[in-house]
């Protein structure tokens, strides 16, 4: 399928980009011929190389769900961020959204989605070093790329394992101390905002000079 927006021509084969030509590729109404493709009688003006048995023009570029329509290529008929085209290339089915075509418990569209392979089991895996394998970040919804998400300095291990804190929440407990000062620095609990239980947030002692475990 070939798609000009008049800034650009785009053409489409089964449904995937395969060329862009810049502005005033073609103009095809003016034209009394329009030439696209190589092997034809007059290959000095193809504009496209190799050859095309099909080729349809829009009047507007077409967005991804009349893209779908033209081609069932680049549709998704189980929604799970797979196109039918990868479905065939993973040899995963088009229909099913919870293919796991490498057996490893994690599905297909999540792997790829955080840069993981779907064709292989790395369940074991700890794609970012935090303790945690790719299989647990899928469990605990932790991203497995990033070793911590929030930049408190606890990793996703240490929040979500050892310290039952949040990973995406640089003070899991919103008393003004962040999680890793609570646990490394001033021994406070990072899931209590009034450790000693005295009615007064731990971070508000100590930025006064109290002592928040008495």
């Amino acid at each position: 399928a070939l798609s000009h927006d008049g800034t650009r021509a785009r053409l489409f084969v089964d449904g995937r980009e395969a060329a862009v030509a810049s502005a005033n590729a073609f103009d095809a109404f003016p034209q009394s011929e329009l030439r696209i493709g190589g092997g034809h009688v007059n290959p000095e003006f193809s504009h496209w190389k190799g050859k095309i048995d099909d080729v349809r023009i829009f009047r507007t570029a077409l967005g991804t769900n009349e893209l779908a329509e033209v081609n069932e290529w680049i549709g998704d008929a189980d929604g799970d961020g797979f196109s039918n085209g990868r479905e065939w290339e993973l040899g995963t089915d088009p229909r099913d959204p919870d293919q796991d075509a490498d057996a490893d418990g994690m599905p297909d569209a999540w792997e790829e989605a955080n840069n993981l392979n779907p064709l292989v089991d790395d369940a074991d895996g700890d794609a970012d070093g935090d303790g945690l394998t790719n299989l647990q970040e899928l469990n605990h919804g932790t991203n497995p790329q990033s070793a911590d998400p929030d930049g408190d300095g606890l990793n996703d291990f240490e929040e979500v394992v050892t310290h039952g804190t949040d990973p995406f929440d640089v003070d899991s407990d919103d008393d003004g101390l962040n999680d890793y000062e609570e646990v490394a620095v001033y021994g406070t609990d990072p899931r209590s905002g009034d450790t000693d239980g005295d009615g007064m947030p731990d971070g508000w002692e100590i930025a006064h000079g109290m002592d928040p475990l008495e």
